[in-house]
């Protein structure tokens, strides 16, 4: 009987409730091959997700069992006993309805569904929850934060559906300046936002009066005569100017963060400094003559020659962390674990390398003839990023057979100049391949593709 009563009372309500109430769409979810989707389910009990966005429901299990509603970003989760085959739905402000599980199983335990709850009412506006955020950011491989949420853009687009209200974000690239900011998304349209990231990198751009004048920093040689550098971090630089085997300009150059510095050096700025290399030659025999013709230095007696032959040298130790540790000067191999000789005045830098690890430059600088002793760190390493995406998410990424994430991934500290192999798997699609070679401190874009797989 008390069934009975239950069934004819939600009968006699279900047209007004059909108009204020509703539940479409319902379906299991299904987990997939070795649950590949992570769906969460219950041993002794059904889980039923509502979608919707009011508040404010009491539940009852086959008309009884009153049930605890879990609240969440798409809506209500509920725990319901094993095979019930109808809910009594009841709102204050749009009454009750009574819905019946499809099929004649009822909601069975260790599964999970998930369903439409509409509303409606006459009193009130319906109004959109949520809206649609845009973002269009230079550069172009950025990554960008939306309430601690963390998205990767893809061709510099990334498009976001949020709920209506203020939301903090933060969008990141490395090399350069991050950018935060708040945005309010309405109910009334679309939200398109700007972002372009400032490089933390500087350049120089060096004017010389001295035609085909060889413009180094830091011992790097970036044109001749008018030249601009490639990207430099804040700090200080050492400028040169040589022509031939001649230093005619040196000095620090300092950049600030971000800075495109332009330098216009003066002719009075100009005179020979030191050479880039030692003269071997006797003293006697006429052969001072001859270096002179082969080596001349501009406005240079004979005598002064000599002496700057003879004074610009000093005595230079360089010592490695090892004795199997190589040691490179301006970028030429000059010994294993230590290093002696003499070199004339100037700028040099100065790295190890051990293990196909590379070190940062050390500079020194060789002021006179005093002897300068330099004890090098242990090499460090290189690395670089690899951004890692394909057609299909969540396919397994692979890189030298170890599993590294899945799509789309962003990943850290993978060594320099290092080929590296690439692989995503997803159930129903061919496995992707792709070799790589890592750039250091440099963030490369790895698109693959993925095709399905044929059925047997």
């Amino acid at each position: 009987m008390r069934w009975l009563a239950v069934i004819l009372l939600s009968l006699l309500l279900l047209p007004v409730q059909a108009q204020q109430m509703q539940v479409t769409d319902f379906h299991q979810i299904w987990k997939g091959p070795l649950n590949i989707r992570h769906v969460v389910i219950e041993k002794k009990m059904a889980t039923l997700d509502l979608v919707t966005t009011e508040k404010g429901f009491t539940f009852l299990a086959d008309g009884v069992t009153e049930l605890q509603a879990e609240e969440g970003d798409k809506g209500i989760t509920l725990k319901v006993p094993h095979k019930t085959k109808f809910l009594l739905i009841k709102h204050d402000a749009y009454g009750q309805l009574y819905w019946k599980v499809p099929g004649s199983k009822g909601l069975k335990k260790k599964k999970r569904y998930e369903a439409q709850l509409l509303t409606e009412s006459l009193e009130k506006d319906y109004k959109l929850e949520s809206q649609w955020v845009v973002f269009d950011i230079l550069p172009e491989n950025a990554i960008v934060y939306v309430d601690s949420t963390q998205t990767v853009t893809r061709n510099g687009r990334v498009q976001l559906e949020l709920a209506v209200g203020k939301h903090p974000y933060r969008v990141e690239s490395p090399f350069h300046d991050g950018q935060d900011g708040m945005i309010e998304v309405t109910d009334t349209a679309k939200l398109f936002l700007n972002v372009s990231l400032q490089p933390i990198y500087s350049y120089i751009t060096v004017k010389t009066p001295q035609e085909g004048g060889e413009i180094q920093i830091d011992g790097k040689t970036i044109g001749y005569t008018e030249a601009t550098s490639g990207r430099l971090t804040e700090g200080v630089h050492r400028l040169t100017v040589m022509k031939g085997d001649v230093c005619w300009y040196e000095d620090d150059v300092k950049i600030g963060k971000a800075e495109k510095k332009s330098l216009t050096l003066k002719a009075d700025d100009f005179y020979p400094r030191w050479r880039k290399k030692v003269v071997d030659f006797a003293l006697a025999d006429g052969q001072m003559e001859k270096a002179v013709e082969d080596r001349s230095v501009a406005g240079q007696s004979v005598d002064t020659l000599a002496t700057v032959v003879k004074e610009i040298m000093a005595q230079v130790t360089i010592t490695a962390p090892n004795d199997s540790t190589e040691i490179w000067l301006n970028r030429e191999f000059v010994g294993t674990g230590k290093w002696e000789g003499q070199l004339p005045l100037g700028f040099y830098a100065v790295t190890t390398r051990s293990d196909d690890l590379e070190s940062s430059p050390q500079y020194i600088w060789v002021y006179d003839e005093n002897p300068v002793q330099l004890d090098l760190p242990t090499t460090m390493a290189h690395y670089g990023f690899l951004n890692i995406h394909s057609n299909e998410v969540d396919a397994i990424i692979y890189i030298n057979g170890k599993e590294s994430g899945h799509t789309p991934c962003m990943t850290e500290k993978l060594l320099a100049g290092k080929t590296y192999k690439i692989r995503i798997s997803k159930p129903g699609f061919k496995d992707a391949h792709k070799n790589v070679k890592v750039i250091g401190n440099t963030l490369t874009d790895v698109e693959m593709k993925m095709k399905k797989s044929k059925k047997r």
